[in-house]
């Protein structure tokens, strides 16, 4: 069985750039599509843009054939909704993190820095990689192209290096085979808003509970925070039962 839990708060901010949603399959094989974006503010049009990426993912997710390499079919649709966004003139970018998945098996597929996390045994482990510039730098630190003191100084170390609305060509993040969940596994989908105001530890103490409590108890925390500047934040959560 699975259980479901979304929260969502504007921070500090006057507007709400955060978008998710989500659609089930019903039937002896039941699968469920999970999609969260968030819209960049530094663009025009984050609200916007976060919004269409959401509502037409989730107009497409039951065209998903399980007989067919689902990764594939992932990456396409966020591929041609990419160059949707751009034939259609719609403004901004943002970021994007879908889970598509039954009991036993997990696809993911992400854009830009929102995260997927898996909750197994108490451990919280980051599923995808984000997508900044900053670990585009690391890679030059480890390589010895450049030190770490000048990485963290760099002024584009927090700007996306990839993002839906992108004119360049799009990285997508997946992973080409299922993952395999088990009974008790939880799925944290966030944005960024999330995870810069809240540690992994702490993810992992509040979530604890069944989904949407432990939904309640994250969004508690971050309104709970005296941080001058929380962003918008979203989370979903999965619990395989």
């Amino acid at each position: 069985m699975i259980e479901l839990g979304f929260a969502q708060g504007a921070g500090n901010r006057d507007y709400q750039e955060d978008s998710y949603g989500y659609t089930t399959t019903k039937g002896k094989d039941s699968r469920y599509f999970l999609v969260l974006a968030d819209g960049m503010g530094g663009l025009e049009g984050g609200e916007m843009i976060s919004a269409y990426v959401v509502k037409r993912l989730i107009s497409q997710a039951k065209k998903i054939n399980t007989k067919h390499p689902v990764h594939t079919q992932l990456e396409d649709m966020i591929r041609q909704l990419n160059y949707d966004i751009e034939k259609e003139e719609i403004p901004g970018g943002s970021t994007l993190v879908i889970a598509y998945f039954n009991e036993q098996e997990l696809y993911w597929a992400c854009v830009g820095d929102s995260r997927l996390y898996l909750m197994r045994n108490g451990r919280l482990y980051q599923m995808n990689e984000d997508a900044d510039y900053m670990n585009q730098l690391l890679v030059k630190v480890i390589n010895k192209e450049m030190s770490y003191q000048a990485a963290d100084n760099d002024p584009q170390r927090d700007h996306l290096a990839q993002y839906m609305g992108r004119k360049k060509e799009l990285v997508i993040d997946s992973n080409m085979h299922p993952f395999n969940l088990k009974s008790g596994d939880k799925l944290l989908l966030c944005s960024d808003g999330v995870y810069n105001a809240l540690s992994e530890k702490e993810l992992a103490m509040y979530m604890q509970s069944d989904a949407q409590p432990s939904a309640n108890s994250i969004a508690m925390a971050i309104d709970g925070l005296d941080i001058g500047h929380q962003d918008n934040f979203t989370a979903m959560i999965v619990h395989v039962v």
